[in-house]
């Protein structure tokens, strides 16, 4: 019916002499561009996609959305820049992780693993002497081996993915309010949690992406 509706119109324009031009601004190809990149690198895979501008997760399979929910972020991301640290900065990462470990959470239903420090936040606590030469070392392995990095430097640790744990999720609702986790409502991490993979990957986009 779209496509029906389209040609109408194109040849109405063409009478006119006016015919639509096609959406190629530089924005829209850049996006297209990014996109097919983005999915181009999911094919084969699960892989999960949280946008803080958004403050939604979206659950790849493959190149296919099978699920999606709002989510909250860290209540340091209020002051300053977004990207998390250091430990006790009550910020969320940003970059590419993967999952380590999956389990039930007494105080937040569920718990999904995040493994922060990456290479990445590594390197740049090496740079700036948040880390030593040995706790780089120890990072890297466990990204390398896809287990749990150190959790007790000065970058932090204990990221994940979990639930509230309480019924008043819907008052917090949009609200950043964890201490650099991402939380979900209770009815959506238990919906999600069967679903997820240890070792699937995880991108956490910056405020500026949309």
């Amino acid at each position: 019916m779209a496509k029906k509706m389209y040609l109408a119109t194109t040849l109405l324009t063409l009478l006119l002499g006016t015919a639509p031009k096609p959406n190629n601004t530089p924005k829209r190809v850049a996006y297209e561009k990014t996109l097919e990149t983005r999915l181009e690198g999911q094919k084969g895979g699960q892989e999960i996609l949280i946008y803080k501008s958004r403050k939604k997760l979206y659950l790849y399979e493959g190149n296919r959305i099978i699920d999606s929910a709002k989510v909250s972020f860290g209540w340091g991301e209020y002051f300053g820049d977004s990207q998390k640290r250091e430990q006790g900065d009550k910020k969320t990462p940003e970059g590419e992780y993967f999952v380590t470990e999956k389990h039930k959470s007494e105080n937040f239903s569920y718990f999904i693993g995040v493994n922060y420090p990456n290479l990445e936040d590594a390197k740049r606590g090496l740079e700036e002497k948040l880390i030593t030469q040995k706790q780089y070392e120890s990072i890297a392995k466990a990204n390398k081996n896809k287990t749990i990095p150190l959790q007790n430097t000065r970058l932090g640790g204990a990221i994940g993915i979990h639930g509230l744990g309480r019924d008043y999720y819907t008052l917090i609702s949009g609200i950043n309010w964890t201490r650099g986790c991402i939380a979900l409502s209770d009815e959506d991490i238990k919906r999600i949690y069967g679903s997820i993979r240890v070792g699937s990957r995880i991108k956490i986009f910056a405020k500026s992406i949309r």
